[in-house]
């Protein structure tokens, strides 16, 4: 599949509303950060956001404020074995990959026993 982008893209398209598994680039202009934060926490997914900043506490704020289960700031979306691969909302399976996946997919268990 060839890369695209889509422009004028808003909130009713079904390109907002799901999550795209390919070289698709969806674009939904916004003009405060409050304004970004409201359209990109519109929607039932919550995997990954980029935020794109000159501004390194701004983009720990709007971090903070999204509804997602990872964020890349002035970075591709990449993720290491030590750092969770999370979702969420309808987003993932639950946690993958560090010490946190051990804990999700495990139960702990205390059993005492009197001899």
């Amino acid at each position: 599949m060839e890369a695209t982008v889509v422009t004028g893209v808003d909130r009713s398209h079904l390109l907002f509303q799901d999550e795209l598994f390919g070289p698709v680039l969806a674009v939904t202009s916004f003009s405060t950060d409050e304004e970004a934060l409201d359209l990109a926490n519109d929607t039932p997914f919550g995997l990954l956001n980029g935020v794109w900043t000159n501004d390194l506490g701004r983009g720990h704020r709007m971090a903070r404020d999204l509804e997602c289960g990872m964020v890349s700031i002035n970075e591709y979306p990449i993720t290491f074995p030590q750092t969770a691969f999370t979702g969420w909302k309808h987003s993932g399976i639950g946690i993958e990959q560090s010490q946190d996946a051990l804990r999700f997919y495990t139960k702990v268990k205390n059993v005492n026993v009197k001899l």
